[in-house]
């Protein structure tokens, strides 16, 4: 009986104090958030490449005004009719060509339209913070669509501010 009690009294305090240790206590992130940061990892990967494999952003030879911000667009490929649409919003963007190494390769994520939205079922949109694609951000404006303090960012490009 000794026993289970010192058993019950280890637990207890294994259950009180690993959260404040370990950093997981109420106030972290929900799971919709954590959802929503691993899809905008998988989207900067697909924009700003890996170690094994470039991006949209590489392959379009790092170019100003060729840093794509339509999120749709990382799900097309070059012979999709749908490119068109990138081209229009990027007038000089080709499909890859072996030689030069430059043009869209895409598409750049196979996970379809669930790897371009967060965990609250909405688009996530990229921000030009400041005009000239120096500052750029990737943005789920969380449960309530306001812009406060539930929302999640990720940078892309520069610094956020």
């Amino acid at each position: 009986m000794e026993l289970v009690m010192v058993l019950l009294v280890l637990t207890f305090l294994a259950t009180a104090l690993v959260p404040q240790i370990s950093g997981f206590g109420v106030a972290d992130k929900s799971a919709e958030t954590i959802t929503t940061e691993a899809t905008m990892r998988s989207i900067r990967n697909a924009i700003m490449g890996t170690d094994g494999r470039p991006g949209a952003w590489a392959d379009l030879g790092q170019r100003d005004g060729f840093f794509i911000k339509q999120v749709e667009f990382l799900l097309l490929a070059a012979n999709d009719p749908g490119f068109s649409l990138v081209q229009a919003a990027h007038p000089g963007i080709q499909a890859f060509d072996p030689v030069t190494q430059i043009g869209w390769r895409g598409p750049y994520l196979a996970t379809g339209r669930a790897g371009i939205v967060d965990a609250w079922g909405r688009t996530l949109v990229i921000e030009d913070l400041d005009g000239d694609e120096q500052n750029i951000r990737l943005r789920s404006f969380g449960p309530d669509l306001d812009d406060n303090s539930d929302d999640v960012t990720l940078m892309l490009r520069g610094t956020d501010g």
